[in-house]
């Protein structure tokens, strides 16, 4: 019912509309509002604290996922550094908030897993730390109803540090900063309600100055859901190794029709045929730390528009996908 009266609003508004207009996905892109920090242990959303500035009485659109971390932010204190930014941190992990104010990043992120695997080097199956940002409360819209989804930030790595204990394996031993949409199956009459697929924008991998494409299933997860990650260079031909500037600035539609057309010939998806179902329902950005690393990373000006199709009746579709979704 939400999803049927969320679709009827987007057509009756993009009906009155002369020209398409621009909808931002993302809630506090800047994120001046910091951030609701998760409890360390996957699988569920348990909010342990807001992670903000002090006169902030806001309540944060972003989570801090810390999963599988042995050190939470919990009981880390509030520094105040010059510039106006804000920094919670521990030995195994760092957040800073620019708070709009600061000209070199609007967040920071950071991890060094040594301390989490202590002295021994992490086994293949075993569990990871994770420093993610997520948002989940964004606009339901349909991806018929869509002409472009423009995404756009600007990263720059300030470390990267790899610590090659006995044992490491580049297959199974890495440091990964990604973007990552799920695209979801909300149409509530299809037999494939909630499926979903993982697309990644691959930021950095600390293994390769531009990571090649990766379409598999997630072997590390029970669920076992595909994941799509497009080669870095079909987004930028700059690599954040070289310690600069990296922008990444793309329309993300035709990778989604593509993700899901290589999803379905891989047996994944089978019971949600129709491309017409799919929403972007999450957004995640941060860090995957598999093996021993010390990495740090800023990202300013994040953005993720929406550039809705008009509705007019495009390829007669209009009325097809809205007798469906009701």
């Amino acid at each position: 019912m939400k999803f049927k009266k969320i679709y009827i609003f987007f057509v009756l508004l993009f009906s009155f509309l002369p020209f398409a207009a621009e909808i931002e996905l993302l809630h506090d892109a800047k994120f001046k509002n910091g951030v609701k920090l998760l409890a360390p242990a996957p699988g569920e959303k348990v909010v342990v604290k807001k992670l903000q500035e002090q006169d902030c009485n806001e309540n944060p659109n972003w989570f801090l996922a810390q999963w599988n971390s042995k050190f939470s932010l919990t009981n880390t204190p509030r520094i105040n550094l010059p510039g106006g930014e804000v920094k919670f941190s521990n030995k195994a992990k760092t957040i800073i908030f620019g708070n709009g104010n600061s000209k070199n990043a609007d967040i920071v992120l950071g991890v060094d897993s040594r301390y989490e695997f202590e002295k021994k080097i992490r086994k293949k199956g075993e569990p990871w730390p994770h420093l993610l940002l997520n948002q989940d409360d964004i606009e339901i819209i349909p991806l018929i109803n869509i002409d472009k989804v423009q995404l756009y930030l600007e990263a720059k790595l300030l470390k990267n540090k790899r610590f090659k204990r006995k044992g490491y394996e580049p297959n199974v031993h890495c440091a990964q900063f990604v973007l990552t949409l799920i695209i979801q199956n909300r149409n509530k009459e299809s037999a494939g309600f909630g499926d979903f697929i993982w697309f990644n924008v691959q930021i950095f991998d600390d293994r390769n100055r531009f990571p090649l494409l990766f379409a598999a299933q997630d072997e590390a997860a029970p669920s076992r859901k595909f994941i799509y990650g497009p080669a870095t260079k079909s987004f930028t031909k700059k690599s954040l190794h070289d310690g600069r500037w990296v922008t990444f600035s793309k329309n993300l539609m035709p990778f989604f029709k593509k993700a899901l057309k290589v999803a379905r010939k891989r047996g994944c998806v089978i019971q949600s045929p129709d491309p017409n179902d799919f929403v972007i329902s999450s957004v995640s950005l941060g860090w995957e730390v598999t093996g021993a690393n010390n990495v740090l990373m800023r990202v300013r000006n994040l953005s993720l528009k929406i550039i809705p199709n008009g509705l007019n009746g495009q390829n007669g579709q209009k009325g097809q996908n809205e007798k469906k979704l009701m």
